[in-house]
């Protein structure tokens, strides 16, 4: 990786950023980083997604509310500009289980229950 892709990456991780959607502030500053994803690190954006040298990526968020949020972004904003997305609690395990290994899930979420067991 780059000295520039290093410092984007950077950026990334702790972007300040800040968005109101329907009345309610989502907020990377006071939020922590629950997960992360670097689609130019994902073998099938690689081979399938588009062929271009910019980085792109998700962060799951957790605010002290326990509130969900994704800020997604594209280094050139003119591809994908930045945004935030709210997400359920339901939608953010969904999303962990595409992007994480188990244990990272269950140690955010807690123990999942087994198949079967109610």
């Amino acid at each position: 990786m780059t000295v520039v892709a290093r410092r984007m990456r950077d950026r990334h991780r702790n972007p300040n950023f800040r968005k109101i959607i329907g009345g309610i502030a989502y907020d990377t500053e006071t939020a922590s980083v629950i997960a992360e994803q670097w689609y130019d690190e994902d073998i099938d954006y690689q081979i399938s997604g588009p062929q271009h040298p910019y980085d792109v990526g998700e962060v799951l968020y957790q605010n002290k509310w326990d509130q969900y949020f994704l800020y997604c972004f594209c280094e050139a904003n003119d591809i994908m500009p930045e945004e935030i997305r709210p997400l359920t609690r339901e939608e953010a395990i969904a999303w962990m289980e595409k992007h994480c290994p188990t244990e990272m899930i269950e140690d955010v979420f807690g123990k999942m229950k087994e198949a079967g067991e109610t």
